[in-house]
């Protein structure tokens, strides 16, 4: 897969090209079938931005994202896309009517077929609607196709939805919907040593921006290791702080600092609470482990 920034980059493609566009937070079982059906139809190409557009259009509207820009692309390249554009959505994209947009990005990439989800629009205003795009699709020589919404047991399968199902401790829904388990993806950073203090080394991971669970102590799997991960703000020492995913390997003393780990949230344990001291803190991670060993593959 190659991944470019600019139009100007695009490479020459093969006939016939396949173009979807979209932000594709979370690559979803919706997005997923699209991306299925644009492998089908010719060389896959995702149109997508480093921004989500709301984050300009509609800033008030914006809610945590389910992926990084990096996982998501590497979801993409997993679900079969050869070539991602990915663009800044700025005030001059945004600014676009559909007709000059389509001109401009078919000057780039000749695609043959314009694969949309059910509910886009493309251009200023969002002012491209099917009835405005499909004289143009004729006029202009390409094939404009738009998928309908996905449904998995009877649920609608939405970013928003999943957003709603994590935020609200939902993780075999937000797992369905997903079409994957719900994981977190970062660079261990040090944290405040207060895991080894009481016995417990952990991998630290910031997540900023993320849409994140409920704050408690989850059963989790970090590559090939079982582990218990707390995620909030360790009350039980008074340290004002950014909420962190702390995770303890399990069976293993190896060393994750500076590394980037994937941690797939398993199983919700309990919340996080402060305790009356370090000692009981300890106590309950002997029980969380426990748990956490019994529920776990």
């Amino acid at each position: 897969m190659q991944i470019v920034h600019t139009l100007n980059e695009c490479p020459p493609c093969p006939h016939p090209t396949a173009l979807t566009i979209g932000f594709f937070d979370g690559v979803h079982r919706g997005h997923q079938q699209l991306f299925s059906h644009l492998c089908n139809k010719g060389f896959p190409v995702c149109l997508t931005f480093e921004n989500h557009p709301l984050s300009l259009l509609h800033p008030e509207k914006m809610r945590p994202l389910l992926t990084t820009n990096e996982q998501r692309y590497e979801l993409m390249e997993q679900a079969g896309v050869k070539l991602i554009i990915a663009l800044k959505f700025d005030p001059s994209f945004a600014d676009q009517e559909p007709c000059a947009f389509l001109h401009t990005l078919r000057s780039a990439i000749p695609f043959d077929v314009l694969l949309l989800g059910k509910d886009a629009h493309l251009g200023k205003g969002r002012s491209g609607s099917p009835a405005h795009l499909y004289p143009l699709a004729q006029e202009m020589g390409f094939t404009l196709e738009y998928l309908n919404t996905v449904e998995f047991n009877g649920v609608k399968v939405s970013s928003s939805r999943i957003r709603d199902a994590i935020e609200s401790g939902k993780l075999d829904l937000a797992k369905a919907l997903l079409g994957r388990p719900l994981s977190y993806r970062g660079t261990v950073v040090r944290g405040t040593g207060l895991g080894k203090r009481i016995g417990y080394h952990t991998a630290n991971l910031k997540l900023p921006g993320l849409c994140l669970p409920p704050d408690g102590v989850y059963a989790a799997m970090c590559g090939n290791y079982r582990a218990v991960a707390n995620l909030g703000v360790a009350p039980t020492f008074h340290i004002r702080r950014e909420r962190l995913l702390e995770v303890h390997l399990l069976d293993t003393d190896v060393s994750l600092y500076d590394r980037e780990i994937e941690v797939v949230l398993h199983s919700y344990l309990r919340a996080e609470r402060k305790f009356s001291s370090p000692e009981a803190l300890r106590a309950q991670i002997v029980k969380d482990i426990n748990e956490a060993r019994e529920l776990l593959p």
